[in-house]
């Protein structure tokens, strides 16, 4: 006999019936009164088909476990994405008015090799989904950082300047985001 966990229940049918699950359990349904012997034997028999439903039972528990995950990955990343969009829209207010600079909007997603971006022409700020995991000081500095290229496109001595005059300890700030690999 092939070696799989087999539970055997005698009912009020006819014919043997098999069921693999997805906890890749063997059920077996069988008439009141038929030998052991038989039921092993005719186990025996559909040995192939049980390891053919087994592998197809594995195969949609590997998919649900995938799907499963995707979700959660998704409910993180919506979560997550939540908490950042609060912080910027508390923490922008607060730089725009120190400096005198305004954005026109600003937005949230995954980068790959930038913490932030701004659109100078347009005056769109952009932030890398990653800041949540790093602390507000960080997020401040990019705040910074970004709305400062409204001012100064470039990073010039002037930028940073800037920089400086509204936050001195950017520098501490800038390295915790630069020794990350993003």
């Amino acid at each position: 006999m092939t070696n799989f966990e087999v539970i055997i229940t005698e009912k009020r049918i006819k014919n043997i019936i098999i069921r693999v699950k997805g906890d890749m359990k063997v059920y077996v349904s069988c008439p009141f009164g038929i030998s052991q012997d038989k039921v092993i034997e005719f186990i025996d028999s559909k040995s192939d088909w049980i390891l053919k439903q087994m592998k197809k039972a594995e195969e949609q528990s590997e998919r649900e476990q995938i799907r499963k995950a995707e979700l959660e990955d998704r409910n993180r990343y919506l979560s997550e994405m939540k908490s950042l969009e609060e912080l910027i829209s508390k923490r922008l207010p607060i730089y725009e008015e120190m400096t005198g600079l305004k954005s026109s909007s600003w937005h949230i997603r995954e980068m790959k090799t930038r913490w932030g971006s701004c659109n100078t022409r347009t005056k769109r700020l952009c932030f890398n989904l990653l800041l949540i995991k790093y602390p507000i000081s960080c997020l401040d500095y990019v705040i910074l950082h970004e709305l400062s290229h409204i001012k100064y496109p470039n990073h010039s001595n002037e930028f940073w300047k800037f920089i400086e005059g509204y936050m001195p300890d950017y520098k501490m700030r800038r390295s915790i985001l630069k020794n990350e690999t993003i």
